[in-house]
């Protein structure tokens, strides 16, 4: 014990309506079955680091999940052209009663969609919003 400590408590006997912090934290870690042990500030330090290397790793993959690819002008009118492919190939899949057509225009537009599908980074999302 310091002389500080010491003072301090000699002080907190003298006048009652003082208590003294550390023997209010001794009695609290006698209560929760604590023991002085130094170890247990090391296991904390451990534990905070491992948090912290988890939390680290948590974020790159935030961050490599959210890193998007840049999608240029050309690509959007090019998905956005394919889009109104597929919707004019279903009126005329609608509208026609021939079958040389009806089977030519599913054709064109299961090629189209392994186009598509093929090249899912440059046309996100187009089937998904058609379907």
């Amino acid at each position: 014990m310091t002389a500080e400590s010491t003072e301090a408590t000699q002080y907190a006997k003298q006048h009652t309506d003082v208590v003294s912090a550390e023997e209010v934290f001794k009695e609290l870690a006698e209560k929760m079955n604590i023991q002085n042990n130094p170890n247990i500030h090391n296991i904390n330090r451990n534990n905070t680091e491992q948090a912290s290397t988890s939390n680290a790793d948590e974020n790159q993959e935030e961050k490599e999940r959210k890193k998007r690819r840049y999608i240029g002008k050309n690509a959007r009118i090019n998905a956005e052209l394919m889009k109104e492919v597929l919707r004019e190939l279903r009126k005329a899949h609608a509208r026609s009663y021939q079958p040389e057509v009806v089977n030519s225009i599913e054709r064109a537009v299961r090629i189209l969609k392994v186009i598509i599908a093929e090249n899912e980074d440059l046309f996100p999302n187009v089937l998904k919003r058609i379907e």
